[in-house]
């Protein structure tokens, strides 16, 4: 059996940062400064941060590490950034993507009941020019990847270059050596 510590959180405090409110879709949501945004809205109740882009399921913060898609939201006017990895900032405008008409309602739930073995959207409304013209029309507005940014391209916060004498990279047994 294996014995694991139960430790209290209460006697190491981790540093927060100072209190600030971004804001999520017009509504104000209390977070602490350089905390990611999805664990401020995590902290705030808030669990579906956008929708898949194919059947629309609710997505959320799953890893908190930037491994997964599933919170992919439109941070500071830039689509598709993961708010596990977006630090929270005072007044930061924050928007669900794949949403319409909004993240609490499945527009796309129909498609459960009209495909009960799933839709192939590749052969949907193939077999008429003019309708597969309207129904690309449609997919596109429904499962697009978010409106384009505010601003002309996404800029990386400084890092000021570091010269070092030896880089290791990796502790196995190559990097050992």
């Amino acid at each position: 059996m294996v014995e694991c510590a139960v430790v209290d959180l209460r006697l190491y405090p981790f540093a927060r940062g100072e209190p600030i409110a971004l804001e999520l879709e017009g509504q104000p949501v209390r977070a602490f400064s350089q905390e990611p945004v999805a664990v401020a809205l995590y902290a705030a109740g808030l669990r579906v941060l956008s929708r898949s882009i194919k059947y629309h399921r609710p997505r959320g913060a799953f890893c908190f590490a930037g491994a997964c898609n599933g919170c992919l939201m439109r941070v500071g006017g830039v689509p598709n950034l993961k708010a596990c990895r977006e630090p929270a900032r005072d007044g930061l405008l924050c928007h669900r993507q794949n949403a319409l008409p909004s993240v609490e309602i499945d527009m796309l739930a129909a498609a459960d009941w009209l495909f009960p073995r799933g839709m192939d959207h590749h052969t949907l409304g193939t077999s008429s020019r003019a309708l597969n013209a309207v129904l690309r029309k449609v997919v596109r507005q429904v499962g697009g990847q978010g409106l384009l940014p505010d601003r002309d391209g996404h800029s990386a916060p400084f890092r000021a270059p570091r010269d070092v004498a030896v880089c290791v990279i990796g502790a196995g047994p190559a990097g050992l050596a």
